[in-house]
């Protein structure tokens, strides 16, 4: 196995933390979106709170599966006492050797291949994506055409959004038009979305996009672009650029996760294994459809700050 050099500097400081405190390995899905860095926070948190340190290395994408599986691979090295995983491909033959060597295995975010030997702590992504349909028909009076920018076929937690919004907005009465894979390059992303909106001008009444990145090249297309203002854009999860957006009225609201609590609830989850919990679950942490109307509630923006701190929450 090839290890990069970036990689034994962080093997090596994460055995000199271990020297004092147990270990676990958390490889999140992506390294540079806000979600990811928030998930870090909790994790972090929750593995001080217990007496862990945190090694924490994600490949810088989903589609980089080759790189997020060499980080899984130096497992064996690190020593640490569990794995809490955003699987971006199949570990079914790890999670096995992982569980028969006494090493619990949490996934978060997402699901992938066999499951049974691992928890998952994670939003209901099909429920998400569903209720975010349901919102975009009553937004447009149950009739419409729609584009749902996808994006990338196998990453289990984008699927089931997708496939939950795609599900409730034909049965809601409207009509789904385009639905491409546009990747999570967020500026290759944006050529693709750009040229779709340019081909249905005028002819379509909303946009769906799954995810951070996808909902970032829908941002960029939109801005320079003169979209129709009376357009339903429903993007998911957040970040600064992407509550600008809605406070511009680009979009009309976005469903946002609560990555901290991800991460912290995946950390204490496997420290929970680790001293012989063995019961094996879903842990739903729930979801928040914000828009302009709510987005100064009380309620809304204590968890917008919990999950996100680095927002800058205008006042409407």
């Amino acid at each position: 196995m090839n290890i990069t050099i970036a990689m034994l500097i962080g093997l090596s400081q994460a055995l000199n933390t271990s020297a004092e405190l147990p270990c676990i390995q958390v490889v999140p899905g992506g390294a540079v979106e806000s979600f990811w860095l928030q998930v870090r926070r909790g994790a972090e948190d929750a593995g001080h709170k217990y007496g862990y340190s945190i090694y924490f290395r994600g490949a810088k994408t989903s589609t980089h599966v080759s790189d997020q599986r060499r980080i899984v691979g130096i497992k064996e090295h690190l020593g640490c006492k569990a794995l809490v995983l955003a699987p971006s491909a199949s570990y079914d033959d790890k999670i096995y050797h992982f569980d028969k060597s006494g090493i619990p295995v949490v996934f978060i975010d997402r699901s992938a291949g066999y499951t049974e030997l691992a928890s998952l702590v994670a939003t209901d992504n099909y429920n998400a994506g569903y209720q975010a349909g349901i919102y975009m028909a009553n937004k447009l009076g149950g009739t419409g055409r729609i584009v749902v920018f996808r994006l990338k076929k196998g990453v289990s937690s984008t699927d089931l959004r997708e496939s939950g919004f795609i599900d409730a907005a034909k049965s809601s009465g409207l009509e789904i038009i385009y639905d491409p894979y546009i990747g999570d390059n967020v500026a290759d992303g944006r050529v693709v979305a750009r040229d779709v909106l340019a081909r249905v001008s005028g002819e379509i009444d909303g946009v769906f996009t799954p995810n951070e990145t996808t909902s970032s090249s829908l941002l960029l297309a939109l801005e320079h672009s003169q979209p129709n203002k009376d357009m339903v854009n429903v993007g998911f999860d957040i970040s600064q650029r992407l509550l600008d957006g809605l406070e511009k009225n680009i979009f009309t609201a976005l469903v946002v996760q609560r990555p901290y609590k991800i991460g912290y609830v995946g950390v204490e989850k496997a420290i929970d294994k680790i001293n012989g919990g063995n019961k094996d679950e879903f842990i739903d942490t729930g979801y928040m459809i914000i828009s302009k109307s709510n987005l100064n509630k009380q309620k809304v923006k204590g968890e917008l700050l919990l999950n996100y701190p680095e927002l800058d929450i205008k006042n409407n």
